[in-house]
C-alpha cells in the first residue's frame, strides 16, 4: 500500500497544477482561486483518506508524492521562472 500512496500522490499533486489551465487563463494555481481551491480540495480528499485508514506511514509517502507531482509537473510544463 505504500508505494499506492506515493504515486497517488504523484498524480494528484500534478493535477492540481494540470487543473488550473483548464478553468483561467493562468498557469499556477496560486493565480487562480477556482483552480486553487480544486487543486486543494483533491489533494486534502486524499490525505483524509490516508490518515484515516492507512496510517502515518502511508500520509507522509503520499505528501511527498504531492510535493514531488507539483514541481515535476512545473518544472515539465512551466516557463523558465517556473524552474526556478
Amino acid at each position: 500500500m505504500k508505494l499506492s500512496a506515493l504515486i497517488i500522490g504523484l498524480i494528484l499533486g500534478a493535477l492540481s497544477w494540470a487543473v488550473v489551465p483548464l478553468v483561467s487563463d493562468n498557469f499556477e494555481p496560486f493565480d487562480s482561486g477556482i483552480g486553487f481551491l480544486i487543486g486543494q480540495i483533491a489533494m486534502s480528499a486524499g490525505a483524509l483518506y490516508f490518515a484515516y485508514s492507512k496510517g502515518i506511514k502511508n500520509i507522509v509517502l503520499y505528501m511527498l508524492g504531492i510535493y514531488a507531482g507539483q514541481n515535476i509537473y512545473a518544472y515539465i510544463f512551466g516557463t523558465s521562472g517556473t524552474r526556478l
